[in-house]
């Protein structure tokens, strides 16, 4: 004889999912707040919080690792300090190269423009790709890289040689001139490029000088020096 015996009761598919996903959410928040928890450690510890924490990079270091290989851009940031030469003297330059690069790929605003600012420095070849590095942080409102950005891109069409290089800088220098800080050299940057006429570069200092503008009124007078000189 078959017994009658009432079903075990079953989790109901979608509510099973809600509480799994639940759970995982909550172990991600858990997760999150620890790196938070191990990058708050490693600041006290690379600067230093007297009386109660001495300064030591090694420890600063040990906190920022974890949070740092689980891809957090600001523990990779702060890990690239640690190793940065400047700072510490004999240390890895090779891993602060590395955790600053790892840092910018993620998508941390300082470490795009120092890694754009490092590459610049190591020559003209380089140019152009320093440059897309400081145009990521500047879309992400860092003041400091819409600065550099300006003399960046003033300088690599200013060092370009006659052709394909120089045309690549002014296109460079166009697709940045909105965020750049508008004066005398970026008026005669853009007449470089001809972008506008040389007498338009003139007219727009002149405006500039009329307005208050003191390196375009410096400009005028150097530029009426020249003039009498060469008469």
């Amino acid at each position: 004889m078959i017994e009658n015996c009432k079903p075990k009761s079953v989790a109901h598919p979608i509510k099973l999912l809600i509480t799994t996903t639940l759970i995982l959410w909550s172990s991600l928040l858990i997760a999150e707040a620890n790196h938070d928890f191990q990058i708050f450690l490693g600041l006290k510890y690379l600067h230093g919080a007297p009386p109660d924490i001495e300064r030591d990079v090694d420890t600063a270091r040990d906190f920022f690792f974890p949070a740092a290989t689980a891809n957090d851009p600001i523990a990779q940031f702060f890990l690239s300090k640690t190793y940065d030469p400047e700072c510490f003297g004999k240390v890895p330059q090779c891993d602060h190269e590395k955790w600053l690069r790892r840092a910018a790929e993620n998508g941390e605003p300082t470490a795009e423009l120092l890694l754009g600012l490092r590459l610049f420095e190591l020559g003209k070849i380089n140019h152009l790709r320093a440059i897309e590095w400081v145009g990521k942080s500047v879309q992400q409102g860092n003041r400091s890289a819409q600065i550099e950005m300006g003399r960046l891109v003033m300088e690599s069409v200013e060092n370009a040689n006659l052709g394909e290089e120089l045309l690549e800088a002014c296109e460079s220098f166009r697709a940045y001139l909105p965020v750049i800080e508008k004066d005398v050299l970026s008026d005669m940057i853009s007449a470089q490029c001809n972008f506008i006429s040389y007498n338009q570069a003139i007219d727009s200092i002149f405006s500039r000088s009329e307005k208050g503008s003191a390196g375009a009124s410096l400009f005028i007078g150097v530029l009426f020096e020249d003039l009498e000189e060469e008469a």
